[in-house]
């Protein structure tokens, strides 16, 4: 009855359905699966203080895949800013972000840089401030011999584009096309390709 009710998107029902499946259930697998339906149902049914209860007690079951912590992180995140809940959805964030290769950490990257912005916080909004002034990419860090991240900046940058493709926000695009330039004029190797 509840993944029907899902299905049908009548998510209050299936929110129901799930919530007794997840007291009642007897087996592991099954108190899994139904506190996964509480979370997603909860989440679509805009319940999001029990959105966010759920993913944060999903994100840290053991057993749990690595999939399905990722989801729950995110949809911790986002029913945590749907409450004005900032530092929890931060949180939640940041260990997204740590994965920059993965959807939901991609998106992450966005989300962070977006709150920074909102913030006023220079330091976190740097590398997009860096990525728009024409500077090569070397020329963005102090040092980068040390530390350099080729791979998960551009994971970054893949992640805007896809944010891009869902929000059609017009000014996240330019920034990927204007660090794609700054790549090709500083960065372009004789070979024709950069890296």
């Amino acid at each position: 009855y509840a993944r029907i009710s899902f299905k049908l998107e009548r998510h209050a029902d299936a929110l129901a359905g799930y919530s007794e499946l997840e007291k009642g259930a007897e087996m592991e697998q099954n108190r899994l699966e139904a506190a996964t339906g509480v979370m997603r149902s909860a989440y679509r049914a805009r319940e999001f203080g029990l959105a966010a209860e759920t993913s944060a007690r999903i994100a840290e079951q053991p057993g749990r895949k690595v999939e399905e912590v990722r989801e729950a992180l995110m949809v911790n995140a986002r029913s945590n800013l749907a409450q004005s809940r900032r530092e929890e959805a931060l949180q939640a964030l940041n260990r997204l972000a740590a994965d920059p290769s993965t959807d939901e950490g991609g998106e992450a990257c966005v989300m962070l840089v977006k709150d920074a912005f909102d913030r006023g916080d220079s330091k976190g909004v740097e590398t997009m401030v860096y990525a728009l002034s024409g500077k090569a990419v070397g020329d963005w860090y102090h040092s980068p011999w040390k530390w350099a991240k080729a791979y998960e900046m551009m994971s970054c940058f893949e992640g805007l584009v896809e944010y891009y493709r869902v929000t059609g926000e017009r000014d996240i695009l330019s920034a990927v096309e204007k660090f794609s330039d700054i790549l090709f004029e500083y960065e372009l190797n004789p070979m024709m390709t950069v890296g």
